[in-house]
């Protein structure tokens, strides 16, 4: 037969697989201490669902409202960048990284 150690092993590369392959958000509360930076979802403004923009497929449903939403939105967060097409523009990817490790005027050695 199978050892208790064989199948919590298969479990294992299993949830790693699975983990490795989910969409994972992060919040950067930037050093300038006023701002906020995004990267790895969206907000759908109709329904406040958190998407991954990789796919489409929902992470999380109605997680803010439409208020908090618009009043965010107001101050200048951007709930709709996708960080992926950053690489496509260097000055911006570095204009963006700086502004999370706080950074003035960031330049690419």
């Amino acid at each position: 037969g199978i050892s208790e150690n064989d199948l919590l092993k298969d479990y294992q590369i299993s949830k790693r697989k699975q983990w490795e392959q989910s969409p994972h958000p992060y919040i950067f509360f930037n050093e300038d201490r006023i701002s906020i930076t995004f990267v790895g979802f969206k907000v759908d403004k109709a329904t406040g669902n958190l998407i991954n923009p990789a796919d489409g497929i929902v992470i999380d449903n109605a997680i803010i409202s439409s208020q908090l939403l618009l009043g965010l939105e107001v101050n200048g967060v951007n709930f709709s960048e996708d960080y992926r097409t950053w690489n496509q523009n260097k000055e911006l990817m570095v204009q963006k990284l700086g502004t999370v490790l706080g950074l003035k005027n960031p330049k690419d050695p």
